[in-house]
């Protein structure tokens, strides 16, 4: 049956548009002229919940109250903003949703310009729409799933391609909220769930988050999750729509970069932190950070005996090693160290291998450069004490700079200042020499540097002071 807004005059416009409505009888049909709302059927009256077409005049935005555009972009606070920028603009498909975003329709458009009708029908296409969706979603990528949550009801969809990128069948996940909930890692809940709030409060134009779910083989897989929230007339958020999106391999770089970035740093700065630490602390320092870039809950470092009579290793304290590797640092076809790590919850790995011989490698090399630097002070202090002691003075001479440089005991028994700025020649101390030593000293001089020998001579020479 069709309801008009028309004078009795206008019969001939009834009988026509009467048949347009009969013609679509099945769908919400409404007809405008001059692009006033003159007629409808009854579906068009039971879906806007009026007695009457009459009631329509009630309420002038009648039809942006009830509908909105499928695109959310589209802000429609009356019907005429509905009908310009959307319904009677040309397009060639548009699809209307009721507020509530439970029902969509296929918007089709009809106009006789001579009798300035416009009929407007309304198919809805609820089902086909939302498969239609999943599928826009779930060919862009094969490596993304589809979430569709009703806020209303409480309901939730995954698509098959949701599951599956975590291990499982269609069936053996079920469509509830509780789903996410216990796969998502405890870590990544506050702050997912803070995003999903914000964008369901309007307070963000989409929802983007990164977690990570539990894969059915155990291991962790990060998600890059999408989404949207629609909202009805009054504002309220109705329903979320959203991807999932594998991530786990570039996580998979991004923490390797750090890691790589993580673990250069600690090779760089070893030696310098080394320059003022004792033997002791090297290695309590090189054990902390094996532990730290392996994951590991205890480590160890052992000096083997330089006679291989020894390899005993006791530095795993009380621990109960479950796991472990152990690798040797050589040096001349002989092992000089053994540095371990242990408990590690996860399998150790090839990079941990590498790490843990990067960082006993290193440490063995400013180990053994400590321990000359130190030999080569104890020499110097034992040379520079028996000097003094025997009152023996010793000098060198710089043939290319012509600089002479003394021990303490030198500066001591010439009277020559001990000063860096002050640079002393070779003639500087022959002039210190009794004239009778001279020739004698250079002629030693002489043959030392051409047959490349030792000398002996005595000479006298005068105190400068």
């Amino acid at each position: 049956m069709s309801r008009y807004l028309l004078k009795d005059s206008q019969k001939n416009l009834k009988e026509h548009i009467s048949k347009l409505l009969f013609q679509r009888d099945k769908s919400i049909v409404f007809v405008l002229h001059n692009g006033r709302l003159v007629a409808s059927n009854e579906a068009f009256l039971e879906f806007f919940k009026l007695d009457s077409i009459e009631d329509s005049l009630k309420n002038k935005d009648l039809l942006s109250s009830f509908l909105r555009p499928s695109q959310n972009s589209y802000a429609i606070s009356s019907d005429k903003e509905l009908l310009d920028n959307f319904i009677l603009k040309d397009s060639d498909e548009k699809y209307l949703h009721d507020r509530s975003m439970k029902k969509t329709f296929l918007v089709s458009v009809s106009q006789n310009k001579s009798l300035e009708l416009c009929v407007v029908s309304l198919h809805e296409v609820t089902s086909l729409f939302t498969k239609m969706q999943y599928y826009e979603f779930g060919t862009k990528s094969s490596n993304i799933g589809i979430w569709d949550w009703n806020l209303e009801e409480g309901s939730i969809f995954f698509s098959t391609q949701w599951k599956k990128m975590l291990g499982y069948d269609d069936h053996e996940l079920p469509n509830k909220l509780e789903t996410w909930s216990k796969l998502i890692h405890p870590d990544d809940v506050e702050n997912a769930l803070s995003d999903i709030q914000k964008n369901q409060n309007a307070q963000t134009k989409s929802y983007i988050n990164q977690h990570r779910l539990r894969h059915k083989d155990g291991r962790w897989i990060w998600i890059l999750d999408k989404g949207e929230t629609f909202f009805d007339k009054d504002g309220k958020a109705v329903r979320m729509i959203g991807t999932h999106n594998d991530i786990s391999d570039i996580k998979a770089y991004e923490q390797s970069q750090k890691f790589h970035k993580k673990r250069s740093d600690v090779l760089l700065k070893l030696p310098s932190i080394a320059e003022g630490v004792d033997e002791k602390r090297l290695i309590e320092l090189a054990q902390n950070y094996a532990k730290d870039l392996t994951n590991s809950s205890c480590s160890f470092l052992h000096f083997v005996d330089q006679k291989q009579k020894s390899t005993e290793l006791t530095t795993w304290s009380d621990q109960n090693v479950r796991n472990d590797i152990i690798i040797p640092v050589v040096e001349n076809k002989k092992v000089v160290m053994l540095a371990g790590v242990g408990n590690k919850i996860q399998d150790y790995s090839d990079i941990d291998v590498e790490t843990l011989k990067l960082i006993a490698n290193t440490t063995w090399r400013i180990a053994q450069r400590k321990r000359t630097i130190k030999k080569l002070k104890d020499q110097k202090y034992l040379f520079d004490t028996t000097q003094k002691i025997a009152k023996i003075a010793s000098w060198e001479w710089s043939v290319k700079q012509d600089k002479l440089i003394g021990s303490k005991e030198f500066y001591l028994l010439t009277g020559l200042l001990d000063n860096t700025d002050v640079k002393y020649t070779l003639e500087d101390y022959s002039k210190m020499i009794d004239h009778e030593y001279v020739d004698l000293f250079y002629s030693s001089i002489k043959g030392t540097l051409d047959n490349n020998s030792n000398c002996e001579i005595g000479y006298k020479f005068k105190n400068a002071k």
